[in-house]
């Protein structure tokens, strides 16, 4: 069998090409680094190299000079993968002497082709090997490569075959944007035509006119619901000689029930079409149509039908502009039936005088049942002049700006409800756009009389006379506080989880040193105990724990938990955030008390979201006193009250204060007194939502230039039923046991392993997974204590590989991690339900690990 052999340092990578070339028919040879590989391919040579270029130690272009140089593997074919981003890395694969040169990423069935063609011509490389020297010039740069002509012409062959097939990749991107843009031209036709339409059956021509223009629809029709619940059909574009026949498009089918039945609430296109299956004649290959509302508020008009060949016509984000322009359609139609109503009422009174009252009486409810419509919407709908004269607010309009219901607004003009920069850009871009195109839409913000602003997604029509001149402008605008709010907590959320990636690597690296120190400090405060080192080693030991205290809060802060209820002490909590917020307190001279009651009751609660209240607060609190000067005092207050049923909880602040307009508005999302860009208007909100969720309440009280105190009150609930305490520490293991330290940072394991001795216990260590299995083969142990990151194999994989070699050790594993923000390393910890301990960790913590193991086998 032809063998493979893989260089690649990624574990992941490297499977998957096994899995590739092992389907093709290949024996498959794996090694992590150049130099492994080297010495595989010299103990027995493979038939093709395929070797990632980035890698330690050795790279693949000094692999392939390596295999090229030597007599025994000179003639095996190198298939090098690269980023090939310039000839510099096709000059440098010839001059290292690869065979062939593969861009990343890479097309699976072309790669297999690759190898296949490299496999099938060694031979005949083998008997034609004619040399060439050529000296060439690249960018100032002079290469001379010597290589064999076949090699030339295949790695040069290999490489127009990248060009061709990036070609085709941009050919087809090109495609898809062709195909987008027409979408979106359609689409605006659509908007710009139903403008312009009086009718029903002028809105139905001009929706169906652009929307055949649409990728892929070959036909369409718009039903409307009557209200007997039958439907009318209002036009078609295309129908195929079957639906075209009389009563083809009468009764019932899939689309037409689903919107009775209230289903059909936005658009899909996934519906196989139940008319053309029944239909008899040619169909013209139609099956499936995407079937779109036309809605508008809580009421659908009918359905708009775009039949196609097959399914899925659109992509997810045509469905939802084919739902807005559903809307559209819906407005129109409703537009152009009271249109047509009004020209009605106006030809009745032209032919009829007798009956005026009659037709005054239903122009009035025509005109209360527009009215009702404007005023039950919760979107802000206003009408007014373009020289910003304002003559028309609905209800929702004047309740988000502050307007008494029957205040006079005839002095309101379009600049005064809008923040200053969203001023600017309704009356300097928005209303010059509406009255050159028809329409503008976009996101602003509007000015409550309370000074709040409210970003709106907003929409500005101008509405033409007869001859063309502009008679008024309307506009809708919908409140997205809500949206906003739940994107910046999304952004926050990535900002999170991106730091924690990066601090668990840090973690790691960080943890083992404290491991050590800690350790060997805690080993060094008994046997100084009555000298003169004494002192020495206790302040050593005190400091070794307070670094762990620090790493440990603060990775906790930057780590994201679900949320989570246990028994929790206030005061903790409080000394833990100080002690991770003492430097920054001390560079600005801050003075901090901790005044909490001694018998302060513990809380059933989140630690974690408890934690993110007090930095908050605490945070808060500094950033206002920076402006003031000294004395700068932060003081921590907790008292319970007289049954001891809530905690009040203060955090007071020698700052310049909270002005009293703007106290009650503090704790909105994003509102914030700091410049741009120094503040998210977040904290404070994102406070009172963590105190709510736990049945407490917030506020503050403060007087201008003297300060602000934030008043937390927190209920005290007793431990649930089925709540679980913290279990007690297990009895110490009575001494002589056997135990296995596995860690590949000797510092780590040997200090372990010097507290274990102490103990009494006969202690080995092995630096790797790979050995502690070779230890085990040969004898087992009472307990087995494993780092969780290692290289080679690490404490997973080797906890895996003794379950299936010897099954009875499972239940003897004590797993070591400063892997803490690490989300495979919890779920695999959570899984298994093995004991860990956490680094750095004390001594204490190792021999309630080993003790709890041993007391369960």
């Amino acid at each position: 069998m032809r063998r493979v052999l893989v260089v690649e340092d990624s574990p992941t990578q490297a499977e998957h090409l096994r899995n590739l070339l092992e389907a093709g028919g290949y024996a498959v040879v794996l090694a992590a680094t150049g130099r492994e590989a080297l010495a595989t391919a010299r103990r027995e040579p493979p038939t093709v190299v395929v070797s990632d270029i980035v890698m330690p130690e050795m790279d693949g272009y000094a692999l392939c000079r390596q295999i090229k140089a030597d007599g025994a593997l000179q003639d095996t074919p190198v298939l090098l993968v690269t980023a090939l981003s310039g000839p510099r890395d096709i000059l440098r694969a010839l001059e290292c002497g690869a065979d062939s040169v593969m861009r990343k990423p890479y097309d699976e069935q072309y790669l297999l082709s690759r190898v296949a063609y490299l496999c099938a011509n060694r031979e005949l490389r083998r008997h034609e090997k004619t040399q060439m020297g050529l000296e060439i010039d690249v960018a100032g740069e002079r290469h001379f490569v010597s290589a064999e002509r076949r090699q030339i012409l295949d790695l040069l062959i290999s490489t127009y075959e990248e060009a061709v097939h990036l070609n085709e990749e941009l050919s087809a991107r090109q495609r898809e944007i062709e195909r987008s843009a027409q979408t979106l031209h359609a689409l605006y036709g659509v908007a710009e035509g139903l403008n312009r339409a009086t009718s029903e059956g002028e809105v139905a021509a001009i929706a169906l006119e652009r929307a055949m223009e649409l990728p892929g629809v070959r036909a369409g029709w718009i039903s409307l619901l009557q209200d007997d619940g039958t439907f009318r059909l209002l036009g078609a574009r295309g129908l195929p000689p079957a639906l075209a026949a009389p009563e083809a498009m009468q009764g019932d089918c899939r689309c037409r029930r689903m919107l009775v039945a209230g289903d059909l609430d936005r658009t899909t296109n996934v519906l196989e079409c139940e008319r053309l299956q029944r239909a008899m004649g040619d169909t013209g290959g139609l099956r499936h149509h995407a079937s779109v509302p036309l809605w508008m508020g809580d009421r659908t008009l009918g359905v708009l039908n775009l039949a196609g060949p097959g399914a899925g016509l659109f992509r997810g984000e045509d469905l939802k502009m084919l739902y807005g322009v559903g809307n559209q359609v819906a407005i129109a139609l409703e537009r152009a039936q009271l249109l047509q109503h009004l020209e009605h009422e106006v030809l009745r009174r032209t032919a009829d005088l007798a009956a005026e009252v009659t037709g005054r009486e239903r122009a009035e409810e025509t005109r209360r049942r527009l009215t009702a419509i404007l005023e039950a919407t919760t979107d802000f709908v206003s009408m007014g002049h373009a020289d910003g004269r304002v003559v028309y607010y609905n209800q929702a309009a004047r309740r988000m700006l502050g307007i008494a219901e029957r205040e006079d607004i005839s002095t309101i003009r379009i600049a005064d409800t809008h923040p200053a920069w969203a001023a600017r850009l309704v009356l300097e871009e928005a209303i010059p756009t509406a009255i050159r195109d028809g329409i503008w839409s976009g996101e602003t913000a509007l000015l409550g009389r309370d000074g709040r602003e409210i970003p709106v997604l907003q929409v500005i029509i101008a509405h033409r006379s007869a001859e063309g001149k502009i008679e008024f402008l309307s506009t809708i605008a919908r409140d997205i506080t809500e949206r906003k709010r739940a994107e910046e907590a999304r952004r926050q959320s990535e900002k999170l989880a991106a730091m924690g990636e990066v601090l668990a690597g840090v973690a790691h690296e960080l943890n083992n040193p404290l491991a050590v120190i800690t350790g060997q400090a805690a080993l060094l405060v008994p046997a100084a105990a009555g000298g003169p080192l004494q002192s020495r080693a206790e302040k050593i030991a005190r400091a070794a724990e307070r670094c762990s205290r620090i790493v440990r809060n603060f990775l906790a802060l930057a780590r994201q938990y679900p949320p989570e209820r246990e028994e929790v002490r206030i005061d903790r909590i409080v000394h833990d955030t100080v002690e991770l917020l003492a430097y920054q307190l001390r560079l600005d001279d801050v003075e901090v008390t901790i005044d909490l009651a001694a018998d302060l009751p513990p809380l059933w609660a989140d630690p974690h979201q408890l934690q993110q209240l007090v930095v908050n607060l605490a945070t808060n609190a500094h950033q206002a006193m920076r402006a003031s000067p000294p004395p700068r005092r932060l003081v921590f207050t907790g008292r319970a009250d007289a049954d001891r049923s809530r905690i009040v909880f203060t955090v007071a602040d020698t700052g310049g204060g909270v002005p009293p307009e703007v106290r009650d508005r503090i704790f909105e999302p994003f509102f914030t007194t700091k410049p741009p860009g120094q503040g998210t208007g977040l904290g404070l909100s994102l406070c009172r939502g963590i105190v709510e969720s736990h049945g407490g309440g917030i506020g503050v009280e403060s007087r201008p230039g003297h300060g602000a105190t934030f008043v937390v009150e927190l209920p005290v609930q007793a431990l649930p039923p089925g709540a679980r305490a913290a279990a007690p520490a297990a009895d110490r293991p009575a001494a002589g046991r056997t135990l296995l330290v596995v860690d590949d940072d000797p510092d780590v394991a040997e200090v372990i392993a010097e507290v274990l001795a102490s103990e009494g216990h006969r202690v080995e260590r092995a630096a790797s997974g790979a050995i502690a299995l070779d230890m085990l083969a040969a004898r087992t142990y009472d307990a087995i204590l494993s780092d969780v990151r290692m290289p080679e194999l690490d404490g997973p994989a080797f906890y895996r590989e003794v379950v299936r070699r010897h099954p009875e050790l499972a239940r003897r594993f004590v797993f070591l991690t400063g892997d803490t923000l690490s989300g495979d390393t919890r779920v695999f910890l959570e899984q298994h339900e093995a004991p860990s301990v956490t680094k750095p960790f004390s001594l204490e913590e190792i021999r309630d690990a080993i003790a709890r193991i041993m007391s369960a086998t």
